[in-house]
């Protein structure tokens, strides 16, 4: 995942990377999230203990959002499933087993106090437990 900075525009990059092991079982469906490692650029952490459970809360995210959520839109364009009963919130079997993150130790010069974003940018890094699941045919 990359998020660009341009001086005095507020973004800048924020580079991550995560590979994620994971057993599907294929009679059932049931998916297993055995264990995920997380390198996050976070520039200089202010709080790791905060910004580690920022990475894993917006990875579980994107674990709703890419392996859980089926958005059905009918013809006319509307969504026909946007009720609580049709949408699926990730629980605690949806957490990796083993959930490592390490951060990258690079001060960001620019930043407050160093440091960098470390909520939502995770969220992107689940898509590779998605791919991981599919039926390569």
């Amino acid at each position: 995942a990359r998020v660009w900075f341009a001086p005095g525009t507020g973004f800048y990059h924020n580079f991550s990377g995560a590979v994620n092991l994971v057993e599907l079982d294929v009679l059932t469906g049931e998916v297993t999230m055995l264990q995920t490692d997380v390198v996050y650029d976070a520039g200089q952490s202010m709080n790791p203990a905060i910004d580690i459970g920022q990475i894993e809360g917006g990875f579980i995210m994107g674990i709703g959002m890419f392996q859980l959520e089926d958005v059905v839109i009918n013809k006319t364009g509307k969504m026909v499933n946007a009720s609580p009963w049709d949408y699926h919130l990730p629980d605690s079997h949806s957490i990796p087993e083993k959930f490592n993150v390490t951060f990258l130790d690079e001060p960001y010069k620019e930043g407050i106090l160093s440091s960098k974003a470390t909520g939502e940018p995770a969220v992107i890094l689940a898509q590779g437990s998605f791919v991981a699941i599919q039926n390569d045919k």
